[in-house]
């Protein structure tokens, strides 16, 4: 399909994991801040990148690892009173070395929510931006408005489930993620449009199309 570029896609792909691995553990280059409260998230970027460029699978690889980086960044390196419960089933404790296992208060809460609340929602961005670039690209002429339409499906797909699991399983947490998706929701949809539109459109014509 690549001809004699069949290498790229690989290298892309490795790319977009180290780029991931990168906005997860260098603090804090993944999180743009707007004043002392809000902080916007760009680590569903190399996701939704990953599926519309490289497809669904790619999606869900690059989506996985970002949930389990976070897991492992909130529970060992950087724990949190109010971001680890969302996101980890367990956090280590600093002052002894043992570890605590998160306590929900939702109305379906358990540990394995946290997990999920990790992993489902970038690895379903990854995988619905994929998708939706292959519909969008039989629909529209321009391969640089299916990518940035897919990339924005995505990552609004990835805050919905988000704020939906959260909600179930850490009820007191519910009105700030709102407040928050409120105001960050939009920038980081619209960045992952301007993302996947811009940029995403030179790495396709640099790794993936044929001369």
């Amino acid at each position: 399909m690549y001809g004699r570029r069949d290498h790229q896609p690989a290298l892309l792909l490795v790319i977009f994991i180290a780029l991931e691995l990168i906005l997860t553990f260098a603090h804090p280059l993944g999180w743009v801040s707007f004043g002392p409260v809000y902080a916007a998230t760009l680590h569903h970027l190399p996701v939704v990148l990953a599926g519309v460029l490289l497809g669904p699978w790619a999606g869900a690889l690059v989506g996985l690892i970002a949930g389990v980086s976070r897991v492992i960044d909130l529970a060992f390196l950087n724990v949190d009173a109010l971001f680890t419960p969302m996101y980890s089933p367990f956090y280590l404790m600093p002052d002894s070395g043992y570890f605590q296992v998160v306590r929900g208060s939702g109305p379906w809460s358990s540990p394995f929510l946290s997990l999920l609340t990790s992993l489902l929602p970038p690895i379903a961005a990854g995988v619905l931006a994929a998708l939706l670039v292959r519909v969008l690209r039989q629909l529209l002429r321009g391969n640089a408005a299916s990518l940035s339409i897919a990339g924005a499906g995505g990552t609004l797909a990835e805050a919905a489930l988000l704020l939906l699991l959260v909600a179930v399983n850490r009820g007191e947490s519910r009105d700030l993620m709102l407040k928050a998706f409120r105001f960050n929701g939009p920038f980081e949809v619209l960045l992952a449009a301007l993302v996947c539109g811009g940029l995403g459109t030179l790495l396709y014509r640099r790794f993936i199309a044929n001369d």
